[in-house]
């Protein structure tokens, strides 16, 4: 029997949480130094970060999880991601470690996920050997579908005004 396959992954936490995130999706973590605050904007937007000329929205995690917002601290992180032509910053509370896990699915009952809205997308667990831990396993895909339309819109005007700049 083949031993399960490990893949990179970068922790990090939100709220109570600790959350997986596939190495390869992530472009860049930044500091939460880096954000630049926009006025009049709704409290999931947190603000901008210039990323290599171009302005990335920062979305908060915590709020759209659930959580209330927090004061930003030198500890918190942005990670930056592409999906796509879209950028996106998720404002994370820390980064913990790239670990090694294994990746399997979350299983739930037949009849639980009848349950659930047709675009609910299920979660992964990895397991690692170390701590003994089960992390949720989230990628761009489960993080994208948590923002809002209108802010991908926003974000999508932005990158189509900077690229016809160029």
């Amino acid at each position: 029997m083949t031993p399960p396959e490990k893949h990179p992954f970068l922790l990090f936490t939100v709220g109570t949480q600790t959350l997986a995130l596939p190495v390869e999706e992530i472009e860049r973590v930044a500091g939460a130094a880096e954000l630049i605050p926009l006025p009049e904007a709704p409290p999931l937007l947190r603000g901008m970060v210039n990323w290599g000329g171009t302005a990335v929205p920062v979305v908060d995690l915590r709020i759209q999880m659930g959580y209330s917002p927090l004061p930003l601290r030198s500890k918190h992180r942005l990670l930056l991601v592409k999906r796509k032509e879209l950028f996106l910053a998720f404002l994370v509370e820390t980064v913990e470690d790239v670990v090694m896990l294994e990746v399997e699915p979350l299983g739930f009952p037949e009849e639980a996920l009848s349950l659930l809205p047709g675009n609910f997308a299920l979660p992964r667990i990895g397991k690692t050997e170390e701590e003994n831990r089960i992390l949720c396993i989230q990628n761009l895909e489960t993080l994208f579908a948590m923002v809002p339309r209108e802010i991908h819109h926003g974000a999508e005007q932005i990158s189509s005004r900077e690229a016809s700049e160029a």
